[in-house]
């Protein structure tokens, strides 16, 4: 499996539209990996995670062909996410090239957002739309897919992270939630002989922040997870544990970020960081 960080950074990026405090600042001035597109994640070049309105930079910065692209995973709809006029340029007129259907998975709420966004999206955007819920499993491309509850939003939201398998090798990607639900530590720890973790990329929006995240997480909050997944029994030897999805309010400049995640066991992840599994 090629998991490819295409953007880690939370709503605002990094730096921050208007923002001119000491990380962003850092940001402009020479830090490289303190720049950062707002998260989305790549999968052998066929699994796209989120359409955020970074995509058009990524594929330019990353010469990515996003016509490969055949499954699309929704988180949830926040804009930072699911950025609908993204899809409009699958349309004949603007795509020059004949594209074939894109299965793209998304929790009811998601999907309303984006139907709401254009009527007929689906058959004008060559997109076949799939309404998911958590703890649903299914098969795309070649994938093995579970959508998983987060904590994240209010209702009507159906916020969700995905495990993603490719028949030998697992992902866990985690954004944007809280500390996990109950519900769905009951379902791994249920289901822990499908659920064996290579490569975890995990929320830490809040990071040194001294206040605990409800709905995001801080570097201690990411680090327990971690140790629960591990004393679970769901993380494979050697697995590696990323946190990824970072707010210019609550992390520090690249180079100070992945010193204290180190202290953690953490790595941190930045843009256009690849891992090969």
């Amino acid at each position: 499996m090629h998991f490819t960080f295409l953007g880690t950074a939370a709503a605002e990026g990094i730096p921050a539209l208007w923002c001119d405090c000491e990380r962003c600042r850092a940001a402009r001035e020479g830090s490289p990996r303190s720049v950062r597109l707002r998260a989305q994640a790549l999968i052998n070049g066929r699994l796209l995670i989120d359409c955020g309105p970074d995509l058009g930079v990524m594929a330019q910065r990353y010469a990515l062909d996003l016509g490969q692209v055949r499954t699309m995973l929704i988180t949830h709809e926040h804009s930072d996410h699911l950025y609908p006029p993204n899809l409009s340029f699958r349309a004949q007129g603007f795509c020059a090239t004949p594209l074939p259907v894109m299965d793209l998975y998304a929790s009811p709420s998601a999907l309303a957002e984006l139907r709401a966004w254009r009527k007929g999206a689906e058959e004008q955007l060559f997109v076949r739309c799939h309404e998911v819920r958590p703890f649903e499993s299914w098969t795309a491309d070649g994938f093995t897919i579970t959508a998983l509850a987060a904590r994240h939003g209010r209702p009507p939201m159906v916020p969700l992270f995905y495990a993603i398998g490719d028949g030998r090798s697992h992902v866990l990607y985690a954004h944007d939630t809280g500390p996990f639900p109950e519900e769905t530590w009951d379902f791994l720890s249920r289901n822990r002989e499908r659920y064996a973790f290579d490569l975890v990329s995990i929320d830490c929006t809040s990071g040194v922040l001294d206040v605990e995240g409800t709905v995001h997480m801080t570097i201690a909050q990411a680090a327990q997870q971690r140790d629960r997944l591990a004393d679970e029994g769901l993380l494979r030897p050697g697995a590696r544990v990323i946190a990824n999805h970072f707010s210019h309010n609550g992390v520090p400049a690249y180079p100070e970020l992945s010193a204290r995640l180190a202290e953690r066991g953490l790595e941190c992840a930045y843009d256009g960081m690849a891992v090969v599994i």
